[in-house]
C-alpha cells in the first residue's frame, strides 16, 4: 500500500534542499516538479505505481471542473522499467498522463505494454473484448521518461498549497518529508480538508506522494498516491498473454 508512513528509519543527514523547497516550506511546485523528472531520467531502472480515487470530475486532468491529475475516477498506472527497452506498463483504460500508452482505448478496461527489448506488445482489455497487437517502435511509450512524467503533475497540483512544512524525514537514506495543508493553490476554492505528505530526495526526486481532500462539488473524498520503488533493481516480468503475442508476431484479436 502507499502510506505517508511507509518510509521508515532512522533520520538522515541532508546537505541541501531539493528544488523549490526550503526548510521554511515550498515555494516553487513547479520546480520540484521539473526537478523530480530530471532525476527520475537518471534512473537505470525503478518501478512506479499510482493510483487515484474519487469522482471524475475531481481527478480528471482534462475535466471541466476539479480536473487535476490524469486519471478518470477510481483508476491508476503501474510501470516496472527494467531499461529503456525493457519495460512493462499497465494503465486503467481512463488514465490520461502523458505519453501513456492508451490509444483508442474505452473509458473501462485496461492497457497494457510490454517491451522485451526487441519488440513492443500492447493489449487493450475492456467491454468490447481483448485486442492484442505489435506495436511501431514510433508509436510505442517513451517508459524511460514516462517513469518521471507521471509524477509531475500530481507534484505541481498537491504540493502547491498555502501552508507547508519541511523536515528531515526519519528514513534509511536521507530524505526530506514534506506536509502541505491550507488552500491549495491549484485547486482554487474547490476543495477542504486538503492534505498532501511526500518523501522526496535532495535532487527533487520525490519518492512518494500521498494527497486527499473532500471535493467541494459532489462532497466526496479524493485520494491521489505515487510511490516509486526498487531503484536501479527493478525486473519486467512478461505477463502471461506475453508468448502467444510474441509467437502472433504483428497482430491479433480475440474476443
Amino acid at each position: 500500500g502507499l502510506y505517508e508512513d511507509a518510509l521508515t528509519g532512522t533520520v538522515g543527514s541532508t546537505a541541501r534542499t531539493p528544488p523549490g523547497v526550503f526548510l521554511t516550506g515550498v515555494y516553487d511546485a513547479d520546480a520540484l516538479a521539473d526537478a523530480h523528472v530530471a532525476a527520475a531520467s537518471t534512473l537505470s531502472s525503478a518501478s512506479v505505481l499510482l493510483v487515484a480515487s474519487g469522482p471524475a470530475n475531481a481527478t480528471d486532468l482534462d475535466a471541466s471542473t476539479g480536473g487535476r491529475v490524469g486519471i478518470a475516477g477510481d483508476g491508476g498506472v503501474e510501470l516496472a522499467v527494467a531499461s529503456e527497452r525493457r519495460y512493462r506498463i499497465a494503465a486503467s483504460a481512463n488514465a490520461s498522463v502523458p505519453n501513456a500508452p492508451v490509444p483508442n482505448a474505452s473509458r473501462e478496461g485496461v492497457v497494457e505494454v510490454f517491451a522485451d527489448g526487441d519488440a513492443v506488445y500492447e493489449r487493450t482489455a475492456g467491454p468490447g473484448g481483448v485486442e492484442t497487437r505489435r506495436v511501431p517502435p514510433a508509436a510505442a511509450p517513451n517508459a524511460t521518461a514516462l517513469a518521471g512524467e507521471v509524477a509531475a503533475e500530481p507534484i505541481r497540483r498537491f504540493l502547491n498549497g498555502s501552508e507547508s512544512t519541511v523536515r528531515p524525514a526519519a528514513t534509511e537514506i536521507p530524505l526530506y518529508r514534506v506536509e502541505v495543508r491550507g488552500e491549495p493553490r491549484a485547486l482554487d476554492d474547490e476543495v477542504s480538508d486538503f492534505r498532501a505528505v511526500a518523501f522526496v530526495s535532495a535532487d527533487g526526486l520525490v519518492l512518494e506522494l500521498s494527497a486527499t481532500y473532500v471535493h467541494g462539488a459532489t462532497g466526496e473524498r479524493v485520494r491521489v498516491a505515487f510511490r516509486y520503488d526498487r531503484l536501479g533493481d527493478t525486473a519486467a516480468a512478461p505477463p502471461a498473454w506475453y508468448p502467444e503475442a510474441s509467437l502472433d508476431g504483428d497482430a491479433g484479436a480475440s474476443s
